[in-house]
């Protein structure tokens, strides 16, 4: 960084960040908290530790936010370590992995009971245009998993090219 202090260096990745077409409106500003961490700390460049620090430091915060805050850490330091090589950039593996959510299937009676529920609604064109949507996503497989007794006879979907005869 040659005595380059952080605040000036992040103003010069966003600008050139930003000239590429990035927005960078929240990266910036967390960028900006933690240029401000790393000089109180009395840090001149970027370490992994300040890094993990940083990262770390709101309580409470789910995974997902300091996986996120890790990640714009990563590409601030990275682009330092170009001018600075004793920038130190942050490994991607110190948190623990994020576990998704099992996605919800629903079975064929689930989108049965779907359709149905869809039939009653009051208005004839809503009913209508809910229940068209609903087999729309069952047909396509966005929702649902086995057998489909909706198919109405003659139409067949072709998997391979997701194309309805």
């Amino acid at each position: 960084m040659s005595g380059r202090p952080l605040a000036a260096a992040l103003a010069e990745y966003l600008a050139v960040r930003r000239s590429l077409g990035f927005k960078l409106a929240r990266d910036g500003l967390l960028l900006e908290q933690f240029t401000g961490f790393c000089e109180r700390a009395g840090a001149s460049r970027v370490t992994s530790e300040l890094a993990l620090a940083w990262v770390s430091a709101p309580a409470n915060a789910s995974p997902g936010w300091l996986a996120m805050r890790l990640t714009i850490v990563r590409g601030f330091a990275r682009w330092l370590q170009a001018s600075d090589p004793a920038t130190e950039v942050p490994p991607r593996g110190w948190l623990p992995p994020r576990r998704r959510t099992a996605p919800y299937l629903y079975s064929a009676g689930d989108v049965a009971a779907l359709l149905a529920a869809a039939r009653r609604v009051r208005w004839p064109l809503s009913a209508a245009s809910y229940e068209t949507l609903i087999a729309l996503l069952a047909v396509t497989g966005l929702f649902s998993r086995g057998h489909r007794p909706w198919r109405k006879p003659g139409l067949r979907v072709c998997a391979a090219r997701g194309l309805m005869e």
